[in-house]
């Protein structure tokens, strides 16, 4: 990749994520209604972070996932190896929420998002890891 000047970055940021967002939309349905179903769980992290410590990893996350990502698509473009991004940054999220849950319990509305949070990551991460596999692997 040659370096690129602000204006060259940007452009090539907003291609790699329209590029990313046409990647999804032209996977199979249940590829779009589990993303879907992660936005659902993951997006109340933005609110719930002023008060809760756990949502606001799960915020940063999201916010480094949304700019690693296209990146990681300029480098690469879309493959499987764009489950390395959720690998790296929702691993240390999962343990910071696991933890947060054997710690508190799982009574209340904010400890059930959690389990929600932790159900929806490690499901991902699975995913995530054999994609990541099978790119090293020699699949595209």
């Amino acid at each position: 990749m040659k370096p690129l000047n602000i204006t060259e970055f940007k452009n090539a940021f907003v291609a790699a994520n329209d590029a990313g967002t046409a990647f999804i939309q032209s996977s199979p349905m249940w590829v779009q209604v589990w993303v879907g179903i992660m936005m659902v769980v993951l997006l109340p992290a933005f609110v719930l972070m002023f008060k809760f410590r756990e949502a606001r990893w799960v915020a940063w996350s999201m916010v480094l996932l949304g700019v690693w990502t296209p990146i990681l698509v300029m480098a690469a473009g879309t493959s499987r190896l764009w489950g390395i991004t959720h690998l790296s940054f929702w691993t240390p999220v999962l343990c910071v929420v696991v933890a947060a849950l054997i710690r508190d319990g799982i009574e209340g509305k904010y400890q059930k998002w959690l389990v929600a949070v932790a159900a929806v990551m490690s499901v991902s991460l699975v995913f995530d890891l054999l994609d990541v596999i099978r790119f090293v692997g020699g699949e595209v």
